[in-house]
């Protein structure tokens, strides 16, 4: 389990996941907790994702001139006078919170963080939408751009720094070239046909009751939750605290132990570079009189 942290002075965001066996990158986000305006958010990379292109998107938007509400299913952001209101659901329920400039900044700018961190979820690019130039005759000369960083650079200059009179004889400086924004990464969908979960259960006990050959040395049952594709492959796992509560203070020197004695790891790393489409999750438990049981 990885576990990594991005700050700014009223923001602060937390994110947790697993990593490859070779190196050090989180390449699969477990779950997020982000500290905002005395409320706490929290959820999984599909919220993480629809959060940053919304604080993304309405900035923007708030910066071109154009009305500023945003809404989306899980996140809604909607300006009430010289403040911000956001509300997110998500897993966890429902969080309602308001923001003052400062505050929706730091949000943008810890989002920043992550997104420019290349040791986090490398493979995940997040889609922001395309800043028209600002209609607002304070600053006609800004460019559009589209990234948080820029959006936060712009904000900041246009919110503390004032704007010089314009000379007749000044040329206007040409735009600078922006990158063009890479293909977005779908989040796989849910399977829910309860057909095709029955065979995947089904295909998942299978597998791993014949690649589980050695022996058992843990003392306690093992119960992770695992996630595959719609052909069955498995794609990510991670022991479940229960799991960590029954081992109590050798939870990490088992379940290290574990990447070698259960085959979960081994199966995964066969399908390392899948992007699936669909996934699903069953609860998988290795039990001491070594019998296997998928939920």
């Amino acid at each position: 389990m990885l576990q990594r942290s991005y700050i700014t002075p009223s923001c602060a965001l937390l994110v947790e996941g697993l990593s490859t066996v070779d190196d050090q990158q989180m390449t699969l986000l477990t779950r997020f907790i982000c500290q905002v305006g005395g409320k706490e958010i929290s959820g999984g990379k599909e919220l993480l994702i629809y959060l940053t292109q919304g604080v993304s998107h309405f900035c923007q938007r708030l910066l071109s001139g154009e009305g500023a509400e945003y809404h989306h299913d899980q996140v809604k952001i909607t300006p009430q006078g010289q403040r911000y209101h956001l509300r997110i659901t998500s897993e966890d329920g429902e969080v309602e919170l308001d923001l003052d400039r400062i505050q929706l900044f730091d949000l943008m700018e810890v989002l920043d963080q992550l997104c420019l961190d290349a040791q986090t979820l490398p493979d995940v690019v997040i889609p922001f939408p395309a800043l028209r130039p600002p209609t607002s005759p304070v600053n006609p000369a800004v460019p559009a751009v589209v990234g948080i960083t820029s959006v936060l650079a712009i904000a900041l200059a246009l919110w503390f720094v004032p704007i010089p009179e314009p000379k007749r004889e000044e040329t206007v400086p040409a735009p600078t070239p922006v990158s063009p924004v890479p293909a977005p990464v779908l989040v796989p969908k849910p399977i829910t046909d309860p057909a095709e979960l029955a065979k995947l259960r089904s295909d998942l006990f299978t597998l791993l009751d014949r690649a589980w050959v050695n022996t058992r040395t843990f003392t306690v049952p093992l119960t992770y939750k695992v996630t595959v594709d719609e052909r069955g492959r498995i794609i990510g796992y991670q022991e479940t605290p229960e799991t960590r509560e029954r081992l109590g203070e050798e939870a990490e020197e088992v379940l290290a132990r574990m990447t070698e004695e259960l085959p979960l790891e081994t199966l995964k790393q066969q399908n390392q570079d899948l992007k699936p489409d669909r996934v699903a999750t069953f609860t998988v438990t290795f039990d001491i009189t070594n019998q296997l049981l998928v939920e």
